[in-house]
């Protein structure tokens, strides 16, 4: 008789521990990252984006899409420009929290397939703080862990700058360039908050391509 109870107590044991793991195993894992995907596959601006240009009557310029390797892609120009300075591009205002990242960088595809000014600009040189003028570009806004605004730029050239600038990539003219961002958490200025994001070019006449453009958070 006591062995028969035994034999039940510790069946009811065994039972009990199988539906703990039965409960822990269905419990998702912690994520180990969090992703922003800026998706151009359904051939249209969400709201949250913005159309910002400094343009002038004669040029022709836009912001449109375009298929290239079996998707929809960011499709950005502007020509007829005079020789004259301006910018095209998207923006979107960003609330990603990044103060738990381990790790955090920006990667994207991006193609050039024209451009008139092959350097990061003259006016770069002579306005205080600018960072360049780029055929195709991409500036980041954050707040740093001491709540300053700050920006991080990047920009794609197919030759060498000739005015001093080292924030550019050189990329072959009219193919797809992958790009991934250094870990923007080991910043000089660490992000905190990253506020915002612009996508396009500027200088004179410009072409630019962009896809696959993301912002990956790593937890662990």
């Amino acid at each position: 008789m006591n062995i028969l109870k035994v034999s039940f107590f510790a069946l009811g044991i065994l039972m009990i521990l199988s539906m703990i793991l039965i409960i822990i195993s269905s419990i998702p894992p912690a994520p180990t990252e969090k992703i922003i995907l800026f998706d151009f596959e359904n051939k249209q601006l969400n709201p949250d984006w913005a159309i910002f240009n400094n343009t002038f009557n004669d040029e022709v310029f836009g912001v449109g899409f375009a298929y290239s390797r079996g998707s929809s892609v960011l499709d950005i120009y502007r020509y007829y420009s005079g020789y004259i300075n301006g910018y095209v591009g998207v923006s979107r205002i960003l609330n990603f929290d990044v103060s738990k990242c381990k790790s955090l960088k920006l990667s994207m595809d991006v193609r050039l397939l024209y451009l008139t000014q092959y350097s990061s600009g003259k006016a770069s040189t002579k306005i205080p703080g600018m960072e360049g003028e780029y055929p195709a570009e991409f500036i980041l806004s954050f707040i740093d862990n001491k709540n300053n605004e700050r920006t991080y730029m990047r920009g794609f050239l197919t030759l060498s700058d000739t005015y001093g600038k080292s924030n550019y990539d050189i990329i072959n003219l009219d193919k797809w360039h992958h790009y991934e961002s250094e870990d923007l958490m080991k910043l000089y200025y660490t992000p905190k908050i990253m506020t915002g994001i612009f996508l396009g070019g500027a200088g004179w006449d410009f072409h630019s391509q962009f896809d696959n453009v993301k912002l990956v958070c790593s937890l662990v």
